[in-house]
């Protein structure tokens, strides 16, 4: 029964049957499209990762303490970064063509 009312819809209405087939073949090269380019991104994140040398870990301690010495000497630890941090508590410190910057 559903055979012979498909069968009747495809005869009377092709033109309307064409532009929803054109819809599907569109709408599935969209998605495979979009599935490539995911596949790409996420093996591309990896390539990324290598080539900007970016740590595998990030630890932020104390200038002055013991604990950097024992980091240190962890044997599975290949290479150590160290960075003095620049914090800037109020506006009183930026400066444009010699006059100051505030907030208000």
């Amino acid at each position: 029964m559903f055979w012979r009312i498909l069968k009747k819809d495809l005869k009377r209405k092709r033109t309307m049957n064409i532009i929803l087939l054109m819809f599907i073949i569109l709408c599935s090269m969209f998605a495979s499209a979009s599935v490539n380019n995911i596949a790409a991104v996420t093996g591309g994140i990896e390539h990324y990762f290598d080539i900007s040398d970016m740590p595998d870990l990030t630890v932020s301690m104390e200038t002055d303490s013991d604990e950097d010495e024992i980091v240190k000497n962890i044997p599975g630890i290949r290479e150590i970064k160290m960075q003095n941090p620049f914090y800037i508590y109020s506006s009183k410190f930026f400066r444009l063509h010699e006059k100051n910057l505030t907030t208000s």
